[in-house]
């Protein structure tokens, strides 16, 4: 895994600006088994947000954080507005409600969501559901697909301790291409938010309205994605 610095300037000379903004909404897992990488999400959530801060491309981002249950760490916002995050506002603790989050975050990037925008929705856990109250999972299956059908949503899958492929399908068949696996140790934490960081400005510089191919970039290093 490379450290140097995501930037633009690393990308192919070919990638032409794009014509439409992003919206970039996370889902994160701030379950108890993510205090094994406490300091590393912390440290690489703000990495990934600094990323976007140095992209010419208007970016904003939501994140919606769940455990047991779901809570919103930022609301819809510019990428410069993003607040730093910290031990204290991301503090791992219960469950995996991941169908519930799942649910939330894209009723709420559809309610964000401006007409000229792409919406990219990124799926970050260490788990597998386990305490969803409301949603079912022909449910997310339904409301991915449905968003999924009008060309501009990009969904992206990234799971650690379980089958990140097997899980990200089950999803929606949208999630399959843009599966990957990420390594629930600091430095494997570390290096899912820069490959996550140099994919999402691939991607946003590019004139794709969504994308089944959100990896393949010169930005993404050492990262388990499907096998063709």
């Amino acid at each position: 895994m490379s450290d140097r610095p995501i930037s633009l300037e690393n990308l192919d000379e070919r990638t032409a600006p794009p014509a439409a903004p992003v919206l970039v909404s996370v889902v994160l897992d701030e379950s108890g088994s993510m205090a094994s990488v406490w300091a590393a999400t912390v440290a690489g959530f703000n990495e990934y947000v600094d990323g976007l801060r140095r992209s010419p491309v208007p970016t904003r981002l939501g994140c919606l954080k769940f455990d047991t249950e779901y809570r919103r760490y930022c609301a819809v916002m510019p990428v410069a507005n993003v607040p730093p995050m910290t031990t204290q506002n991301y503090a791992p603790r219960g469950g995996t409600a991941l169908l519930d989050a799942v649910v939330k975050a894209l009723g709420d990037a559809d309610a964000e969501k401006r007409p000229d925008e792409r919406a990219l929705v990124v799926v970050i856990t260490d788990g597998e559901e386990n305490s969803s109250k409301a949603a079912t999972l022909d449910q997310v299956k339904a409301a991915v697909a449905e968003r999924a059908a009008r060309g501009d949503w990009t969904f992206v899958f990234l799971g650690a301790n379980v089958d990140a492929f097997k899980v990200g399908a089950s999803l929606g068949a949208a999630f399959t291409a843009n599966a990957s696996q990420w390594k629930s140790n600091d430095a494997g934490t570390l290096a899912m938010y820069r490959n996550l960081a140099g994919a999402t400005m691939a991607y946003a510089s590019n004139q794709a309205k969504a994308t089944a191919t959100f990896w393949a970039s010169p930005l993404v290093n050492d990262l388990d994605k499907r096998e063709e």
